[in-house]
């Protein structure tokens, strides 16, 4: 009596056929995400919103006044609470954010300089008494991508 046994597995030629969909299919992702700008971008973008909310909200159960410093020399950023004294941000152990994007902030068109002050409900002013209010919306330009922030709500969102 003889015992027959279905051996199973795979055979060279299937190995070698997967190994390389396998190699092409590596070929095409790697291709499609070797430019990760885009995907800088956009992290700067979310992050610059989230430090801007946060310093709305810091402003707003402080009394106002908080403001947000732009260095374009830097490419890089700073938070000051209502006494002038810098802070850390929440989510880093420093004192200013470097971006990797190039960046513009305009006001009404126009080169802002300055820094971005909040009062004591969120919306932008110019001084750092937070008396005169920002009639124009602020644009902050990083790559291909705006930030507003509106000058009488202090919205803030992707254009």
């Amino acid at each position: 009596m003889q015992f027959y046994t279905k051996k199973s597995g795979f055979t060279i030629v299937e190995l070698i056929i997967v190994i390389v969909l396998i190699g092409i299919v590596a070929i095409i992702v790697n291709s499609r995400i070797s430019d990760i700008s885009f995907f800088q971008t956009s992290a700067d973008i979310d992050q610059l919103i989230s430090h801007i909310k946060y310093i709305q909200h810091k402003s707003m159960v402080s009394g106002g006044c908080w403001r947000i410093e732009f260095n374009a020399s830097t490419d890089s950023y700073s938070i000051y609470d209502k006494n002038g004294n810098s802070v850390k941000f929440p989510d880093k152990n420093s004192n200013s954010v470097n971006l990797e994007t190039d960046f513009t902030i305009t006001k009404g068109g126009s080169p802002l300089s300055s820094p971005i002050y909040f009062d004591y409900i969120g919306r932008p002013c110019e001084d750092n008494l937070c008396k005169n209010r920002t009639t124009s919306q602020i644009r902050i330009t990083c790559g291909s991508s705006n930030i507003l922030i509106e000058p009488h709500s202090g919205g803030v969102y992707v254009e």
